[in-house]
């Protein structure tokens, strides 16, 4: 999976952000420690089963709801255009 051209991830002092250069007003989306893990490993290539597991081991989470929260997210990341 890909951001759509224009659309940068940042590590700006430990925050990580979605940076929409393609807008006039530079629209940026801040992302909690979550949400950047499961973007930075969909944009390795990642399945969302490799996802899950990664998240159950980083947070305080059961596999099916990580499996869900990772496709909530994928959704509105589609949703608001960020992803191709």
């Amino acid at each position: 999976m890909k951001l759509k051209d224009g659309i940068v991830l940042r590590d700006v002092l430990g925050q990580y952000v979605l940076i929409d250069s393609n807008s006039s007003k530079q629209e940026i989306l801040k992302l909690n420690n979550t949400a950047a893990t499961v973007l930075s490993d969909l944009l390795l290539g990642k399945s969302e089963d490799e996802i899950a597991n990664h998240v159950v081991s980083d947070f305080d989470i059961n596999y099916e709801a990580a499996l869900n929260d990772i496709s909530d997210l994928i959704s509105e990341l589609r949703d608001m255009g960020l992803l191709q």
